[in-house]
């Protein structure tokens, strides 16, 4: 009797008073009074009321992708039109017209009006709320995505494709330089406000990093904001102005030797610098850990990432890659920091970490070295070349075996001084 209750349930109109009618009648054959079969009835029309206003247009709105007002909706339009068969196709019908909606630019309104997906996305709104001038309106957009994650999806879901989108307004005129000007203005006093209302800092002892702007100041304004959203994990971080040369970039590379070097971009034009200045980098002989980050890049332009332009290069598309890289920079500095500690405190150092790679001046001294090392070196070919070119001299056996165990001294000593002593000698006073 249950078992026939649920399939006569699935019957439009008719449906659920059969189903109902069995225990219906079974109470009234069964009891001899009328409290059994009241009851039976109330639990018929109380389930009825709960799951056709409650529990239905929940469970087929969150898998089909309606919102329970779409689901009531289309129940009453289909209903109205065809009946019966309209009350059984409704749901399969508006799904269609939802779907339909996503991908036809005519029937763009009905997943606005039936679907369960806000009507535009948050970086969607913030980007519209910052051209109207409405900072408070984004503030509550920045707000709302803060409190469902952390500052690293905020950035990879709101902050970043604002910037995106706005670099792309900017390279194709759709925007005017004052207004988008104005746009990266008040979206950094609104991103200074969220990092102060959950700033927890710690120390700055951790590796340098330095931030380069690929091309434009959306790309130095993303630089700026990663920067700080890195300082808060105690690392050393600086970004570099948007209106450098790269000659100077790279100049100022080689100076500091910063740890890593995260390279922003926003747009394929930013793309394109970056690349020319990995490839300066890797020409200069850059050996630092180089990040290039494709902010908010589509799958088809992540996968057009070049893999060779630097043996240390690494692309990225997110602040939470960004995040991974840079401690995994952090454990190497501290693992560099505590060998360079614990050993020996020499240049040219072969084990681990070499000191020439923290240290200039061991780099310098070890090349000194090797320098004076060669010249010595090569001075017995040259005090044979100046004997060979001086006039011959009549001598006798024992003149000339001795001068030959002089020869041979000064090889194996390898000393330029003593050559020079000896063959002033020789030429003061020949035998």
């Amino acid at each position: 009797m249950g078992a026939l209750s649920a399939v006569l349930h699935f019957l439009p109109y008719i449906g659920p008073w059969l189903a109902a009618a069995g225990p219906i009648a079974l109470a009234l054959a069964a009891f001899p009074g009328w409290s059994e079969l009241l009851l039976t009835v109330a639990l018929f029309v109380s389930l009825e009321l709960v799951s056709n206003n409650v529990l239905e247009p929940w469970l087929y709105g969150s898998s089909v992708g309606l919102s329970p007002f779409g689901v009531v909706v289309s129940a009453i339009v289909w209903t109205s039109l065809w009946g019966i068969p309209g009350l059984l196709l409704a749901t399969p019908l508006t799904v269609c017209l939802v779907v339909a909606g996503r991908y036809v630019r005519g029937l763009e309104y009905f997943p606005v009006l039936l679907g369960d997906r806000p009507a535009l996305l948050p970086d969607v709104r913030l980007y519209q709320r910052l051209l109207a001038l409405d900072l408070d309106e984004g503030a509550a957009v920045l707000s709302k995505a803060a409190a469902e994650g952390s500052l690293e999806a905020v950035s990879d879901s709101v902050v970043l494709p604002v910037l995106r989108r706005l670099a792309s307004d900017d390279q194709r005129d759709l925007v005017r330089d004052p207004v988008s000007a104005g746009v990266r203005e008040r979206l950094e006093q609104l991103l200074d406000d969220l990092l102060e209302k959950g700033d927890s800092r710690v120390p700055a002892d951790g590796p340098r990093v330095l931030f380069v702007p690929a091309l434009d100041e959306s790309d130095a304004l993303a630089a700026r904001w990663l920067a700080k959203l890195a300082a808060t994990y105690g690392l050393r971080c600086e970004v570099a102005s948007s209106h450098v040369l790269v000659s100077e970039l790279v100049t100022r590379i080689a100076d500091e030797r910063p740890d890593v070097i995260c390279i922003s971009a926003l747009s394929v034009r930013a793309l394109a610098n970056a690349r020319h200045l990995c490839k300066r980098l890797a020409a200069a002989g850059n050996d630092r850990e180089l990040v290039v980050g494709l902010w908010a890049a589509a799958p088809h332009e992540l996968g057009e990432r070049p893999q060779a332009v630097g043996v240390r290069t690494l692309w990225i598309a997110t602040a939470a890659e960004l995040q991974v890289a840079l401690e995994s920079a952090r454990t190497r500095w501290s693992s560099a920091k505590t060998s360079d500690r614990a050993g020996p405190k020499t240049c040219g150092s072969r084990a681990g970490t070499s000191r020439a790679d923290l240290d200039p001046s061991c780099e310098r001294e070890r090349r000194e070295r090797c320098a004076y090392w060669s010249h010595a070196a090569a001075a017995p070919l040259r005090a044979v070349a100046m004997t060979i070119a001086t006039p011959p001299i009549t001598a006798s056996a024992p003149m000339m075996g001795g001068m030959g165990i002089v020869f041979v001294v000064s090889a194996v000593a390898s000393m330029e001084p003593m050559s020079k002593i000896f063959f002033s000698l020789l030429y003061e006073n020949p035998w």
